[in-house]
């Protein structure tokens, strides 16, 4: 029980840090060496295990942004979900520089949240939510062959004059793009627990390079969609946000490496 009990310590400690917006740098030495120095007797399968539920946080730790920041940029998206509540902002780990466009790191994003889906710890969350899911009702799928009443995309559509067939495909996967601009992206997701959407948005870091900030929207349905979002936040948290973050930039690094071997091909 000791073991647990200062495990659950260094988490609520993350927990803290995470929900003030602080930068608060973990590494995978100091939450082991707060564990032994609390417990001299922690096995070496105890540390693996804080290893591989804590050490994946330092990445998306640093990367979580104040929404503040997000704000100050005028987004699509801020007039579309006014009546949504921001529930995170992070910064991906990727550095874009002026000849990247939005659509290169979008096909990453996506193949990277598939992917994720079905690999590693983040991989069985997601199975053990789709089924949780199918048993209850929860994800009813539609085919989208008009523009759905309530949807952010018939809000969009709405505000610019679009027809359905001018908008997005809305594809087959979970989300349905809403819209794909030259510097943000928008894509949403409805079920019986919660109204979702994520934003893409190009920012500038440096002269000459720009990094993508995701920002997650929420709209709880009822005490229940309240509930739900509450106990998923530190699966979210600290599993499937970690995982997605290094899945992006691993994806995004492999992906300008081939660019580059390309070039020096053609340029031989």
């Amino acid at each position: 029980m000791e073991f647990f009990d200062a495990l659950h310590d260094a988490r609520n400690e993350i927990m803290t840090a995470m929900n003030s917006g602080e930068s608060f740098i973990v590494t995978l030495s100091d939450l082991c060496g707060k564990v032994s120095a609390d417990i001299p007797n922690v096995n070496t399968h105890s540390q693996a295990f804080l290893a591989f539920l804590l050490g994946s946080t330092h990445l998306c730790i640093d990367m979580r942004i104040d929404p503040k920041e997000y704000q100050k940029y005028d987004w699509e998206a801020h007039h579309l979900c006014a009546d949504f509540r921001v529930e995170d902002v992070w910064r991906l780990p990727v550095t874009l520089k002026p000849e990247h466009n939005l659509n290169e790191i979008l096909e990453q994003f996506w193949n990277a949240s598939a992917e994720i889906e079905l690999k590693g710890l983040a991989g069985w969350l997601f199975r053990v939510r789709f089924f949780v899911g199918r048993i209850f009702g929860w994800d009813e799928k539609e085919t989208h062959i008009t523009l759905v009443p309530g949807s952010i995309r018939e809000r969009y559509a709405q505000k610019k004059g679009l027809t359905f067939e001018q908008l997005p495909n809305p594809g087959k996967g979970s989300f349905v793009p809403v819209y794909n601009l030259e510097q943000e992206s928008l894509s949403e997701i409805e079920n019986a627990t919660v109204h979702a959407a994520i934003h893409l948005g190009r920012v500038p870091i440096e002269d000459n390079k720009f990094t993508v900030n995701m920002t997650i929207y929420v709209k709880p349905k009822g005490t229940f969609g309240n509930l739900y979002m509450l106990l998923i936040k530190p699966f979210r948290l600290l599993i499937v946000y970690p995982a997605l973050l290094r899945m992006i930039k691993r994806r995004w690094e492999h992906h300008q490496d081939k660019k580059k071997t390309s070039v020096d091909l053609y340029d031989t």
